[in-house]
């Protein structure tokens, strides 16, 4: 019974989407944003969050910058839930149809030459989902770590969204890391998303926008035992469709020290979310971890 009707709630779920995708793109942002403007307005997890975090993260701007910050960050938050549909509910193949623009490709192709692997360094800006479905137009082996969700219908829409083009899921877990040392020893892809709070044993503390944020070492262990090299990567909206961006992390994310690697590739997602600070994702709790005897956030 509860087998048949989960499969009842992805199949009705799976068709929501495809509703969904069937809009205009842009139409589905307007709506997105007029969704995310009543998040402004009224009382609720993300908008408190966000704030505390963008109050955090810029303290030079004056209250009513932050505000507008704010309001901006809530409207492109709803914009992307509709977007997010859109991807899991069309075919990989319309998704990738509508990437407009690519800025950087040479970074990417450079890399994937040196023949050391490549780590794709892909924070949460903007839709990370289409640089996944873009990557796998760009090599044929592409494998990235996947965490499901509490909800097990959206965690067999994101996998089957994210596997379509070819893409490669491996386990968060050892396995999963075995996984994909061997994909960069082959010289082949591997896509991470940094900025996520890691489990215990797994981070160090290190700077993000100046405060202790517990830190993934993943990527900088994989670095310092395949001499992969790292490329960011982050997707943003454009008229009807979007503008896939690779940018170079910074130096120090080679560093043999742990530390001084895992700082830098802090600043590395830093550095895009200054760019476009609306996209990034401030409603997460970057910093629900502290260092014992610091204040905390939330």
């Amino acid at each position: 019974m509860n087998d048949s009707f989960a499969r009842f709630k992805f199949r009705a779920s799976k068709l929501l989407l495809a509703c969904v995708a069937r809009l205009p793109l842009r139409l589905g942002r307007l709506c997105g944003r007029g969704l995310g403007s009543l998040l402004v307005c009224f009382p609720n997890r993300s908008r408190r969050i966000a704030s505390i975090n963008i109050a955090e993260c810029f303290p030079a701007l004056s209250s009513a910058e932050q505000a507008d910050l704010l309001r901006r960050r809530m409207r492109e938050l709803g914009a992307m839930a509709l977007e997010l549909a859109h991807v899991w509910g069309a075919s990989g193949q319309r998704t990738l149809a509508r990437v407009r623009e690519v800025k950087g490709r040479a970074e990417l192709d450079e890399a994937l030459a040196a023949g050391n692997g490549v780590i794709v360094l892909a924070p949460h800006i903007g839709n990370w989902e289409v640089i996944g479905l873009y990557l796998t137009e760009c090599h044929s082996i592409v494998r990235s770590m996947y965490a499901p969700p509490k909800s097990r219908t959206m965690g067999q829409l994101i996998l089957q969204a994210r596997q379509e083009t070819g893409a490669e899921l491996v386990p968060a877990d050892r396995s999963g890391v075995v996984k994909l040392l061997k994909t960069l020893r082959s010289g082949d892809m591997v896509g991470i998303l940094p900025d996520q709070v890691p489990g215990d044993g797994s981070g160090l503390f290190a700077p993000f926008f100046g405060r202790p944020a517990l830190t993934m070492t993943l990527l900088s262990n994989l670095v310092q035992k395949t001499g992969a090299r790292v490329v960011c990567a982050f997707a943003l909206p454009v008229a009807s469709g979007y503008q896939v961006n690779f940018t170079r992390p910074d130096p120090d994310i080679y560093s043999t020290d742990l530390t001084a690697s895992v700082a830098a590739m802090n600043r590395s997602v830093e550095q895009c979310a200054r760019l476009h600070p609306e996209y990034y994702q401030w409603e997460y709790k970057r910093f629900k971890r502290q260092p014992e005897g610091v204040q905390r956030l939330y």
